[in-house]
């Protein structure tokens, strides 16, 4: 049967043969495509995740392809409706539900959309119910948005950039470049929509109409960018998109792009044929602001001069006479506007510059410009004012200004100390904590101060405690990383792996593709399970698989000198002993796309995404990025790794636990643990093995999966879709949770190879041969002893014969007929 998620919130969706089905994790009611039809079924899938992180033209490309195959296919015509009106689906704060909002504007009604109609006639009668509510949703959002658009007044530019980068999380250079440029612009006197400003007092979900609105009415867009990804990401493309397409529309409008360090491949192809400006030129701000007043006309006003001078003198001393009082007053509005009546009849008038400044600087008294906290050097109007003043007035303002700069300067400096000292003693703290983390971090606040007190001493001490921890952290992670590769139990979707200490392997549950099959097998050092298939490594270093292989995931025949393998839900991945790595599927969301990978030492495969531990103690992963698991770049120290259905979790050296991803079940809820020495991620539950050989879990739990607070004695532990496999240090094992496919059914297993102490691969192996020897030879010692007793009783119950008595037991028999022992009472039978 095709596994459909949701498109809400992600997750996995009952359909069978209903096309309204209900989300069991968010509550949504929502429409369905048939099930009748894997391949339908992850482009649905794949189309509604890109469409929830918001990739609403990916999302399209997609749907398009299946309207195309499947033209019947209601669901596919409303995916486009969907992204037509860029809809996400958000928590409602007050019901906790999923509801729509919108972050695309049409001015025509959903209702007249060509893709809803297609999806309201080829659905059926329960189907229609639900698209109609959900239209009608959706076009109440889009009159309340033109509503708002209506009422907004119209920009001259709108700045297109990307704010925050999605790996670091910090401000983009373009954001910063973009703060210039929307600066610059607005001392022009142009309207500029700059989203982190103009947007900084609106929620996430309010942001459309006013974005819609600037992009409808500006005739100007700026695009800029450093970076290729920052050009294509969903928002930035999304406005920049919008706004070529209004271009078409509206002759009148222009788009610029504005680049960095950016050849002609790194600018998208949609702007070829627009002239583009390089920001690292030196007149880019000059040039910039020509074409920009070259593209739109603003008004000019024209002065005409007065042939009287002395009238407009007599007439402008009341107005300044008024503008000083109002600034006594602090009334500054109304100073600035006296000013302003001022310059109307004498646009060179010195004291209105000097009232304008005042305003500014809201400074009552000229003497107290001098008192000002912020340098007016770069003020328009103190420009002017130096420009027509004497050289009495002009020297008095400098000299006030010359104060401010002097005051400012040694401000600085004394911040500037007191931040030394605050470096400094946050530092020590650091040290003081003794970990490897907070060596470096203390080292990189001591590099930025170094000429401080005894900085350049401490920073050097570091260096030698920061070498100290690696060494000791790499022979940390090096017997985590040994011990992660002794996966002698494995959890699939619904079956069970078992490795005995013989190389032989034994499974339990879903069997229907064949994945248990592992009877034959023979020298096998390690075993995994994926969601329909299993995975074995051999002793030569060579792979087994058994299963499902409709995306490749079995073809791993030609793999060699594997030292470790992790099967995902759909792909195989396997650890070379030069610390390369090889992985097998269709590879749709990028999962098997290791090739580049080196040093790395521990590897684990989740649900479309692959995870990969360096030794330096980083983490890599690739792949489906649904629910940010792949964000584990800035991970450090860890030591072991483990990937689930939707999320991601790393053990680090000094016991805790860090982890991303999905968390709406509390799968993610490890910061509290400590002492820990093994994880494991399910679908949707997290397990932790502690040093004492108890067990801790967190997560969902409907099935009993995380019911393990009682276990003790555990060696080693495998986290399955809805169930939970530990290994007893005596090569027994327990199971908790689901158990309809016969999972959980591992009580009867025994002689499961326990994990092995090791300080290296070779060691590893080593010991491994000695016990599976140790284990072959018990099983020969215990077959002779089974021949040798079958021989004996062979003899015996020759002798007896002989004697004439009973061959089972050598009693007498007595009977008339019927020959029987007196004391087995078998029947004579030779």
């Amino acid at each position: 049967m095709a596994v459909f998620k949701c498109k809400m919130c992600g997750g996995n969706l009952e359909v069978f043969d209903a096309k309204v089905v209900e989300c069991e994790y968010c509550g949504s009611t929502q429409t369905v495509a048939g099930a009748d039809d894997e391949k339908k079924a992850n482009l649905f899938n794949r189309a509604n995740r890109l469409r929830r992180d918001n990739e609403f033209d990916s999302a399209a490309a997609i749907y398009e392809n299946i309207v195309a195959e499947y033209p019947e296919e209601a669901e596919g015509y409303w995916g486009l409706v969907l992204c037509a009106y860029g809809i996400e689906y958000v928590d409602d704060a007050a019901t906790g539900k999923k509801i729509p909002t919108c972050h695309r504007t049409l001015t025509s009604s959903v209702m007249d959309n060509d893709n809803y109609r297609q999806a309201y006639e080829n659905a059926d009668t329960l189907a229609r119910t639900v698209y109609r509510e959900e239209a009608k949703a959706i076009d109440k959002l889009q009159k309340k948005i033109i509503e708002i658009v209506e009422g907004e007044e119209p920009y001259d530019v709108f700045i297109c950039y990307k704010e925050t980068d999605d790996l670091t999380k910090n401000r983009t250079e373009d954001s910063l470049i973009a703060q210039e440029i929307y600066t610059e612009l607005i001392k022009e006197g142009y309207k500029v929509f700059f989203s982190r400003i103009t947007l900084r007092n609106k929620a996430g979900t309010e942001y459309e109409p006013y974005i819609y609105a600037a992009l409808k009415s500006a005739k100007v867009m700026l695009a800029i960018g450093t970076k290729f990804e920052y050009y294509d990401a969903p928002w930035v493309k999304n406005e920049w998109g919008r706004y070529l397409v209004m271009m078409q529309e509206d002759s009148s409008k222009h788009l610029i792009p504005c680049f960095k360090n950016l050849d002609a491949y790194d600018i998208p192809k949609e702007f070829k044929n627009l002239q583009a400006l390089d920001m690292g030129e030196l007149t880019f701000f000059k040039t910039l602001t020509d074409n920009i007043s070259r593209l739109i006309l603003k008004e000019t006003v024209v002065i005409v001069e007065t042939q009287n001078v002395a009238s407009a003198t007599a007439s402008t001393t009341p107005l300044l006479e008024r503008m000083f009082m109002f600034l006594e007053d602090g009334e500054w509005a109304n100073a600035n506007e006296y000013a302003e009546k001022v310059l109307d009849l004498d646009p060179k008038c010195v004291e209105a510059y000097l009232g304008k400044l005042m305003a500014d600087l809201k400074v009552k008294k000229r003497e107290d410009l001098s008192k000002s906290k912020i340098s007016f050097e770069e003020n328009p109007n103190y420009k002017k004012l130096i420009r027509f003043a004497n050289a009495t007035l002009k020297a008095e303002v400098e000299g006030f200004l010359k104060e401010i700069k002097e005051r400012i300067e040694q401000e600085i400096l004394t911040k500037i100390d007191a931040k030394k000292a605050a470096t400094y003693s946050e530092a020590i703290k650091l040290i003081e904590k003794a970990t490897i983390e907070d060596y470096r971090k203390a080292a990189n606040l001591l590099n930025s101060i170094l000429e401080y007190r005894d900085a350049k001493a401490l920073r050097e001490k570091c260096d030698v405690l920061i070498e100290k921890a690696n060494d000791a952290f790499s022979k940390k992670q090096s017997t985590y990383c040994i011990k992660s590769m002794q996966t002698y139990i494995a959890t699939g979707n619904y079956h069970t792996v078992g490795l005995k200490a013989d190389g032989t392997v034994v499974a339990t549950g879903y069997n229907d593709d064949g994945q248990c099959n592992v009877s034959s097998w023979k020298n096998i050092v390690a075993v995994s399970a994926g969601f329909y298939h299993t995975v074995g490594l051999k002793a030569d270093g060579t792979v087994v698989a058994v299963g499902k292989n409709d995306d490749g995931q079995c073809n791993v025949s030609s793999w060699k000198d594997i030292v470790a393998i992790l099967a995902g839900d759909r792909h195989t991945v396997g650890l070379k002993a030069d610390g390369t790595v090889v992985a097998v599927s269709d590879n749709g969301c990028g999962e098997c796309n290791v090739s580049s990978w080196k040093d790395i030492v521990a590897i684990s495969a989740g649900f479309y995404h692959t995870v990969g531990l360096k030794g330096d103690g980083t983490v890599v992963a690739v792949g489906s990025d649904t629910y940010d698991k792949c964000y584990v770049s800035s991970w450090k120290d860890i030591v072991a790794i483990s990937a689930g259905d939707s999320h991601t979790v790393g053990l680090k050296a000094d016991g805790t636990v860090v982890a991303v991803g999905k968390n709406d079940d509390g799968q993610c809820n490890v910061s509290s643990w400590k002492d820990i020495v093994a994880i494991s991620a399910g679908d949707y539950h997290t397990v932790g093995l502690k040093t004492d050989g108890t067990v801790v879990a967190v997560g969902y739990n409907k099935y009993g999966e995380c019911n393990v607070s009682s276990w003790k004695d555990i060696v080693a532990i495998s986290a399955g879709s809805c169930y939970t496999v530990g290994l007893k240090s005596d090569g027994t094992v327990v199971a908790v949770g689901d158990n309809d496919d016969g999972q959980c059914n591992v009580s009867s297993w025994k002689d499961i190879m326990i994990p092995i102490e090791a300080e290296s691969d070779e060691e590893l192996q080593e010991r491994r041969c000695v016990i599976m020897k140790e284990m072959a030879i018990k099983k020969e010692e215990k077959d002779r002893e089974l021949k040798a007793k079958k021989e004996q009783e062979r003899k015996q119950m020759e002798q007896y014969r002989a004697l004439g008595v009973c061959q089972h037991c050598g009693g007498e028999f007595k009977g008339l007929f019927t020959k029987k022992c007196v004391v087995c009472g078998k029947s004579k039978d030779y």
